[in-house]
């Protein structure tokens, strides 16, 4: 049950510098085992193996990290040797700075910016030339990029108070709110930023250089993965909800007791966070539904069977809701 996805948004954002390179985006799916349907139906997902195949793929033809996003191409490995360069930091707060300087003398396309305010660490992201980042991925991948790699250099979970976008809200926010787990800020004047206790600018580095080169390897698997939610109720609704089979997730008023409170407390407070209960509960059926057809080895009436759906049709009107497409259609049958 442990599966995630994401949404075709930020496929499409690789898929769309593979085109204006003139490369063969049917080929790119095929390579990746993504449904040709992503480009057409907005509502396709697509596992993060999936996702980091065709990123990983992709950067290799057209050697540019940006994706097409800011005026003057990246060279591939920037980011590798920005990991390089900050690993040998002692702390959460000199990973930030290094992190600034570096892309502060490989590009002049954009600016990243760590300040205090009132107590908390602010990490801005301006570009130059916004225009060219029209589908907001170089500013978001930044600001996630941020906080998830403080995360994980310093093994602990470092909560966001607040983030903020410098654009109207379009893209989905459910993606958001998975990338940033906090309240959301668009239109706001000036660059867009995530913001957290300063406190955690304090916070060690952990992770050695062996681990970072595994890191790199990996990339961007680490960043898109889910690290720790035991600072949001919907998180460790996910947990609990995930240590048990489909035949046998608990009932609201169990994970409430489990929680320690009330079943109306659970449902006010995560409708605070943008969810539900029952959206959860569909979320991680949709996601496990999209991981087992990705791959050959199980038939679409043994899916149905294993995430709980009385009849192969009750699993295909449900998924074709999710996805915008059946199973079949999805699985390229």
């Amino acid at each position: 049950m442990k599966t995630r996805t994401i949404s075709s948004y930020y496929p499409r954002v690789v898929l769309k510098a593979a085109r204006n390179r003139g490369l063969d985006t049917q080929a790119l799916l095929r390579d990746a085992r993504i449904t040709s349907e992503l480009e057409t139906h907005d509502q396709v997902r697509v596992t993060i193996s999936q996702y980091v195949r065709l990123f990983q793929r992709t950067l290799r033809l057209i050697q540019d990290e940006s994706f097409g996003c800011l005026p003057n191409p990246m060279r591939q490995d920037t980011f590798a040797v920005a990991c390089e360069w900050v690993i040998n930091s002692a702390t959460i707060e000199q990973v930030l700075n290094n992190f600034c300087r570096f892309y502060g003398v490989v590009t002049d396309d954009m600016v990243l910016q760590l300040s205090r305010a009132d107590g908390r660490a602010v990490f801005t992201v301006a570009l130059k030339e916004p225009e060219w980042d029209a589908d907001h991925y170089i500013g978001d991948t930044f600001l996630s990029i941020a906080h998830r790699l403080s995360m994980w250099l310093a093994g602990k979970n470092i909560p966001l108070i607040s983030a903020g976008f410098a654009y109207s809200s379009c893209s989905p926010l459910e993606e958001k709110m998975y990338l940033f787990p906090c309240p959301h800020n668009f239109s706001v004047q000036g660059p867009s930023y995530i913001e957290f206790n300063e406190d955690y600018l304090k916070l060690p580095v952990l992770k050695t250089e062996v681990e970072m080169q595994r890191y790199i390897r990996n990339s961007p698997t680490d960043l898109l993965s889910r690290l720790s939610d035991s600072e949001t109720l919907s998180g460790k609704v996910y947990t609990i909800i995930t240590r048990q089979d489909f035949s046998a997730i608990p009932e609201s008023s169990a994970v409430a007791q489990e929680v320690f409170m009330t079943e109306q407390t659970l449902r006010r407070k995560l409708r605070a966070e943008g969810t539900s209960f029952q959206q959860i509960k569909d979320e991680l059926r949709r996601d496990a539904a999209i991981h087992h057809l990705s791959r050959p080895k199980l038939s679409i009436t043994q899916i149905a069977e294993n995430l709980g759906f009385s009849t192969p049709g009750a699993f295909s009107r449900a998924f074709k809701n999710w996805v915008g497409v059946s199973p079949d259609a999805y699985r390229g049958q």
